[in-house]
């Protein structure tokens, strides 16, 4: 009896790591994710952000900017990283959606304990 418990369970196990075993689409968190700067960054309307990370979406991959208002809610945002890093044309001059300002060293503020 104690024989066929173990068989069944080897079975089960050899057959979930078979399913496991499955070639997975080509994904990598290289240095892309790894590089983006955390830390205060300033829209260009003037308001102050806490880039916290980068994540990637379930489905898509896609890479997102995660980060904190500084001010009013201090809600959490997210944009997609290409968006987030894009330029923008104000009043006829180009200038970047989001100027990188410094590295912080404290966390955000919904991240403090």
């Amino acid at each position: 009896m104690l024989k066929a418990f173990f068989g069944l369970m080897f079975l089960s196990l050899f057959s979930f790591v078979s399913v496991a075993a499955e070639p997975l689409p080509f994904f990598s968190m290289t240095s892309e994710v790894h590089s983006f700067k955390r830390g205060l960054y300033q829209h260009y309307s003037g308001s102050f952000y806490q880039v916290i990370g980068v994540g990637r979406h379930s489905e898509t991959l896609e890479e997102y900017v995660i980060y904190q208002a500084l001010s009013g809610d201090y809600g959490l945002w997210m944009r997609p990283r290409a968006m987030f890093e894009e330029m923008v044309e104000i009043n006829g001059k180009k200038k970047p959606r989001f100027k990188f300002i410094r590295v912080l060293l404290e966390e955000p503020p919904l991240l403090r304990k």
